[in-house]
């Protein structure tokens, strides 16, 4: 999935001609990213969860094997700092994909917004397989991916 996270992300820079927040922001003064490039925004999202290792996605917790995961090596501080971490970079992804998908205006609300998703996501969805979420990722997204690369 990081592999087709790389691929859209070049597209999004090659649709904006630029790498700058500035422009990404002036080029959606007239157009709305998520609705414009509605599957484009869905393959990003969902690579975006798995990169968090949230819940259908979190297969270094989800081992049979494993009570916690990594988690069960550490206590007290270290727990709550892995924590702490875990869900600042939950924090960061949702602001990153409003101000990337969202537009400029009303920031906060609109990342506040895809954060309780993500976090709706823990209790709405079952766990997947690996084979079959590498199976989406390699045969679905990547392709996908390079296509809309290709196109643009």
């Amino acid at each position: 999935y990081e592999v087709s996270l790389i691929i859209l992300i070049l597209n999004y820079f090659i649709l904006i001609e630029s790498m700058s927040m500035k422009d990404f922001f002036v080029w959606q003064n007239s157009y709305y990213m998520a609705m414009m490039f509605l599957p484009f925004f869905s393959i990003w999202f969902v690579s975006c969860i798995a990169e968090l290792n949230r819940t259908p996605f979190d297969f270094a917790e989800g081992e049979s094997e494993l009570v916690s995961g990594f988690n069960t090596e550490y206590s007290s501080g270290l727990f709550s700092m892995i924590f702490m971490a875990e869900y600042g970079f939950i924090f960061f992804i949702c602001i990153l994909n409003s101000y990337m998908f969202m537009g400029s205006s009303f920031v906060y609300i609109k990342s506040m917004i895809l954060l309780y998703l993500v976090l709706c996501f823990r209790g709405t969805y079952p766990r997947y397989r690996y084979d079959k979420f590498m199976m989406t990722a390699w045969k679905v997204f990547l392709p996908i991916g390079l296509f809309m690369l290709i196109v643009s």
